[in-house]
């Protein structure tokens, strides 16, 4: 036991008693460099490893959950607003609303005035009707064979209500002989039109063309002028109820 004492004090006095004793010294003083270092070592390696931190790794995890989630709704944002960007920066096709209601035709002294931006036919419908606008009722009139251009072909003594429309259709190109009112059932197109509808039944037809009613008889409301008019071919400023009527009209007007 002697020498085993004397053999440690004189290591303890020699002058490399740290690296001799490197775990003694450092657990004793706290100091030592060696010490020291190695517990900042274990420190670093502590607070570097993934498995040995998990309150770390979820905070690291919660930050990228957040970070990912600003990325995927600035990417979304990207995507709506790049169609229009596109098409403003390449001229490619727009969205096209459907064209308004045509602009509705006047009457002055009996006669119908169409709109300045109607289409042609539809301007000629409405001469070819102004042509017989003063024609008394007749029933089975204008329902002869035309001959010819509207604008030359002879006029009959008087016009029903389906002979009427079929003048003025025929104006416009839109019929090349008469039809009674049951046949306008299956003319054209179903349903109500732009520029041009017509109304019928078995029984009676009318015309709406730019918004004015054309029509052999008066209807629910007459005007001062209707009353005095009388039945016939005539431009009518109020409105018919189509209740009980089936619409047809030209396709594209």
């Amino acid at each position: 036991m002697d020498r085993v004492e004397t053999v440690r004090r004189d290591l303890l006095a020699s002058p490399h008693a740290e690296s001799a004793l490197p775990a003694e010294r450092g657990n004793q003083s706290g100091f030592g460099h060696w010490g020291k270092s190695r517990s900042l070592r274990r420190a670093s390696s502590f607070s570097a490893s993934p498995t040995a931190n998990p309150v770390g790794v979820r905070k690291r995890m919660d930050r990228l959950h957040s970070t990912c989630l600003r990325a995927a709704l600035a990417v979304s944002a990207l995507a709506l607003l790049a169609p229009s960007a596109a098409v403003a920066g390449t001229g490619g096709a727009t969205y096209v609303p459907p064209p308004p209601p045509a602009k509705r035709a006047k009457i002055v002294d009996g006669v119908a005035i169409p709109p300045a931006g109607a289409p042609a036919r539809v301007k000629n419908a409405i001469a070819a009707a102004n042509r017989i606008i003063r024609k008394p009722y007749i029933y089975g009139g204008g329902h002869g064979p035309y001959a010819g251009p509207w604008t030359r072909t002879a006029l009959d003594r008087g016009y029903d209500c389906s002979g009427t429309i079929s003048f003025a259709l025929y104006g416009g190109r839109f019929l090349t002989s008469p039809l009674n009112s049951s046949g306008f059932m299956g003319w054209g197109a179903s349903g109500i039109g732009r520029w041009i509808t017509v109304y019928t039944n078995p029984g009676h037809a009318y015309v709406v063309i730019a918004g004015l009613r054309l029509d052999t008889s008066v209807g629910e409301r007459a005007s001062a002028e209707d009353q005095r008019s009388g039945r016939g071919p005539r431009w009518r400023r109020y409105s018919r109820s189509p209740a009980g009527f089936t619409a047809r009209h030209p396709s594209g007007y």
